[in-house]
């Protein structure tokens, strides 16, 4: 999907967002405008944590 049809997507999708009403959208669409951000711990940050001696440990 190219940049210009995202765009108009999304602004259709606020405008009615804005006027309080639901806006279905595809998933791999929402995805594309950013509506599931990923918050994993990756294997890079665990080894970069433990290389600088941060604990993980829970209470």
């Amino acid at each position: 999907m190219d940049k210009a049809t995202l765009n108009a997507i999304a602004s259709d999708a606020f405008l009615q967002a804005e006027q309080g009403l639901a806006v279905e959208l595809d998933p791999e669409l929402a995805d594309a405008m950013g509506a599931f951000a990923e918050d994993a711990v990756s294997l890079a940050d665990l080894a970069e944590d433990e290389a600088a001696g941060t604990d993980h440990e829970q209470d």
